[in-house]
């Protein structure tokens, strides 16, 4: 689903759920019965070939709270491998393309190697401890991308690739728009399994959200089970945090002793300049 379209939604579900809680305030009171919540650290870390390292570790908040998570400082994050380790240090990063904080970095770029296990270690100043493993997977070849445009001149940009018989795979697309930032609306991503496509070729469009000259970046990522699973229990928690009648969904992390994901980013890339 469009990333545009899921802001969209998720402003018409708040607006039917104060409406909800205004008319239900008139007749009764309404309690949630939430279940305790205890801090953690949360994680979000992904390895990819010939990027540095980079990770955003924080500390978990409630349900009810603002949604503000805060930086953890002062902690040990490392990364080994094939008898190496690669200690991140406490610096802060912003990515100007996306303006994603990172707080644990290190400018050496990784080789990604197949066929070895990543194992991540963080130990914080409470003396909380999380680990995590992971492996670089072969990414699904994009086998072709397309262009449509409708009588406004707006686009809609497809990617195809051709789906591994016998295996089960999950991937994301992702399109988007290439320049120094990229906006919400100049940019379209699906996650999906290969149930319904399983061993045939696949075609993913986006919605009319490019314009002729514009330079394309398509992605498919081929995703690991559990990275997979990860984001499908955000979307749920997501959800779940617009509904005031449900309870907070569970986050289905890749790590332990917190929450989050420590993952690699297996991609096939394919970037077009858009001629009628």
């Amino acid at each position: 689903m469009p990333i545009f379209y899921v802001f969209m939604c998720m402003n018409v579900v708040l607006l039917i759920v104060l409406v909800c809680l205004s008319f239900f305030g008139c007749q009764q009171t309404i309690e949630l019965d939430l279940p305790a919540h205890q801090s953690q650290m949360a994680m979000e870390f992904y390895l990819e070939d010939g990027q540095p390292l980079r990770c955003t570790l924080q500390e978990s908040v409630s349900f009810t709270a603002l949604p503000l998570n805060p930086l953890i400082s002062g902690a040990v994050v490392v990364l080994s491998y094939n008898g190496i380790r690669d200690t991140l240090k406490n610096v802060t990063e912003i990515d100007t393309m996306t303006r994603k904080i990172y707080n644990y970095t290190l400018p050496k770029k990784l080789l990604a190697q197949p066929n070895v296990i990543y194992e991540l270690y963080v130990r914080d100043t409470k003396g909380r401890v999380m680990r995590g493993t992971t492996k670089f997977i072969t990414p699904i070849k994009i086998s072709k991308s397309d262009y449509v445009f409708n009588s406004k001149d707006s686009v809609s940009a497809g990617v195809f690739f051709t789906d591994p018989a016998g295996v089960k795979n999950y991937y994301q697309a992702l399109a988007y728009k290439q320049k120094p930032r990229i906006e919400i609306n100049e940019r379209a991503d699906l996650e999906l399994p290969d149930t319904a496509f399983e061993g045939k070729e696949f075609g993913f469009y986006t919605d009319y959200v490019f314009a002729k000259k514009d330079t394309i970046t398509m992605r498919l990522y081929s995703l690991l089970p559990e990275h997979f699973a990860y984001l499908e229990s955000v979307e749920d928690a997501v959800r779940g945090n617009l509904n005031p009648f449900a309870q907070p969904a569970l986050i289905k992390s890749t790590v332990t002793g917190g929450l989050g994901l420590f993952t690699t980013l297996n991609f096939d890339e394919k970037r077009d300049i858009i001629l009628k």
